[in-house]
């Protein structure tokens, strides 16, 4: 029998088959023979007496059982801890205060271009949707090309600025999402394990 064998016998719980053969060897090996006194000192500890419960042990392991439902509850919907930054630092690195930030900065910096913006706009934009209206022209030759440009009508100055904002503001949500993503950083986020 080898030291492995031996193991293996211990663990199987020292059957009688192969008793003769482990104790031959524990004989001979030191490090065997030391398992199986130790496995001895525990056949004894475990079949002596049964340890009894401490007094009032059922009384208290029931009154846990009756509070446990409320402490799960308590745990999956912990307070939210308080921070240790101060209010004014919290509100600076929230998302909406530094686009907030950003734009008043935008606006008394370059006032005078945003205000010239919507012209700026205009001329960009009518020599394309010119283009475009000759080219429904030739798609459809009964309607005729109204005379003047597209963008000089102060009704289409006003539908290419209601488009630009609505743009803005389209874009604005996924750069507003980026932003709070950097802000909450790694630490923040809920990591779920399935």
């Amino acid at each position: 029998m080898t030291c492995r064998d031996f193991e293996q016998w211990l663990d199987e719980g020292m059957p009688e088959g192969k008793a003769a053969a482990a104790r031959a060897h524990a004989a001979a090996c030191v490090a065997c023979a030391s398992m199986l006194a130790a496995a001895r000192e525990i056949e004894v500890l475990l079949a002596g007496t049964p340890a009894s419960a401490p007094p009032l042990f059922t009384d208290h392991v029931m009154a846990r059982v009756a509070t446990a439902g409320t402490l799960r509850a308590r745990e999956r919907d912990p307070a939210p801890a308080p921070s240790i930054l101060p209010w004014w630092v919290r509100a600076a690195y929230d998302p909406a205060a530094v686009l907030a930030a950003a734009t008043a900065a935008l606006v008394a910096w370059r006032i005078e271009e945003l205000i010239r913006l919507p012209e700026a706009l205009a001329a960009g934009i009518v020599p394309w949707t010119g283009g475009l209206a000759r080219l429904s022209a030739l798609m459809s030759p009964a309607r005729q090309i109204s005379s003047g440009a597209p963008g000089a009508d102060p009704m289409v100055k006003l539908a290419l600025l209601v488009a630009a904002v609505t743009l803005l503001a389209v874009g604005s949500v996924p750069l507003y999402r980026w932003c709070e993503r950097i802000a909450e950083g790694p630490i923040h986020r809920e990591i779920v394990v399935r």
